[in-house]
């Protein structure tokens, strides 16, 4: 027999990074549904994962190509942060970049990660091309995970006219016999699209039919540009 010889072997630690993977209801480059004036939950249920820390550090959520600088923004909350020795401090929330610092555990992180939402407030948003929502973790070792994204689809709503600012000519006055014309249009405004002609109606009190409507005192007709003509019954004088 030959002498014993000893090799005494070091294990090295290696850190291993942490990961952000897949869940089963929003995978990576899932595509989500966005309805104008609602809000999205863009990682309702991603799992954190890192098999040599308990805790993080950091982590950045963002919404890589805004079409809407300024109004199309994340949103997240604090509420699922309850460990003692959890301490997360949030920045940049209600804008398009949210950053978390703070030693933290995994669940801590994890639950405002999923609270994570996204948020459109422009009411005509451009629907053309899909946004890119992704999250970021790093841990005591300032190791960073991978990027876990998802794409946003947005969809428009439409919205009703509404009555501008300025003030509604209530009176008018015209001569007796003389017909006077209103242009209804420009008291309104509608964020979605340029207001027609065709979108103008008369209402009450009603006699008559189509664009004709005879009032007590006299007839009003709606004319092809939207605007209104009333002309007064002849000899006629008063409100």
């Amino acid at each position: 027999w030959s002498d014993i010889r000893t090799t005494v072997v070091t294990m090295v630690f290696v850190n291993d990074p942490p990961r952000i993977v897949s869940s089963v209801v929003v995978a990576e480059n899932h595509t989500l549904t966005l309805t104008e004036n609602k809000n999205v939950f863009v990682f309702p249920d991603v799992v954190l994962e890192d098999d040599d820390d308990v805790l993080l550090t950091f982590a950045t959520m963002e919404i890589t190509n805004p079409y809407h600088d300024g109004l199309e923004v994340l949103t997240c909350d604090l509420s699922g942060v309850v460990g003692v020795d959890d301490r997360i401090v949030l920045t940049g929330n209600d804008t398009a970049t949210i950053t978390l610092t703070g030693n933290a555990s995994l669940a801590a992180y994890l639950s405002v990660i999923r609270s994570t939402a996204f948020q459109i407030y422009h009411e005509n948003p451009d629907t053309s091309y899909l946004r890119v929502v992704r999250v970021l973790v790093k841990d005591t070792f300032d190791a960073p995970s991978n990027y876990f994204s998802v794409n946003v689809d947005v969809n428009q709503t439409n919205d009703v006219p509404v009555q501008v600012d300025y003030p509604y000519d209530i009176t008018q006055v015209t001569d007796e016999d003389t017909p006077a014309m209103y242009d209804i249009l420009r008291f309104y405004d509608d964020v979605d699209h340029a207001l027609a002609p065709s979108s103008v109606f008369v209402l009450e009190p009603v006699f008559g039919v189509d664009e004709y409507v005879t009032k007590a005192q006299g007839v009003v007709t709606k004319l092809d540009n939207g605007s209104l003509l009333y002309s007064p019954l002849l000899n006629y004088h008063g409100q």
